[in-house]
């Protein structure tokens, strides 16, 4: 999803674009933004990019609409401000092909400021008893860094635009 993002778009587009991992669809929902955004992403000639524009419906109904437009049998998420490590895709597939029984694959992250120097990492759980725990506590998904299972997504639902968090509502349903 992206709105008005034009001053990181470039760079989170170009982190998708040199994964290591090339078997994949790229859908970009441009959620009505006012900036350069659209132009900056139709700049890209990528035969895997979808694009998609829509009015302003905020950020579960970009979503909503990406996910209805894919085809694939995962969905990763990242937000236009968001630079996915290049080997991001092959490893979360990889993993979520030898773990059947598991339907989301996050990572930790770094908060990096304008100049992409890191402030802040996130700690990382792996072990599903834990997530779960942890979900009473707060959201142990960096919603930017998860990769899901799309028949996961399909019947749970679409996200929903009453909540204010609305990767924190989908992680209790598919729970």
């Amino acid at each position: 999803s992206v709105y008005n993002a034009e001053k990181y778009l470039a760079e989170a587009i170009e982190s998708i674009l040199s994964q290591t991992y090339k078997n994949f669809e790229f859908i970009i929902v441009d959620d009505g933004s006012t900036d350069n955004s659209a132009s900056i992403i139709k700049n890209y000639k990528d035969r895997r990019i979808k694009y998609f524009r829509q009015s302003n419906k905020g950020l579960a109904g970009a979503l909503n609409l990406a996910i209805g437009k894919a085809e694939g049998k995962y969905i990763a998420r990242m937000d236009a401000d968001d630079i996915s490590a290049p080997e991001r895709i092959e490893k979360q597939v990889e993993w979520l092909e030898k773990n059947e029984h598991i339907a989301i694959a996050g990572t930790s992250f770094a908060l990096i400021d304008e100049f992409g120097r890191p402030f802040k990492h996130s700690y990382h759980l792996d072990r599903p008893e834990d997530l779960k725990l942890e979900l009473f506590v707060r959201n142990p998904f960096g919603h930017g860094t998860i990769m899901l299972r799309r028949l996961v997504l399909e019947e749970v639902g679409p996200y929903q635009n009453s909540m204010p968090y609305e990767d924190y509502e989908l992680w209790w349903k598919i729970l």
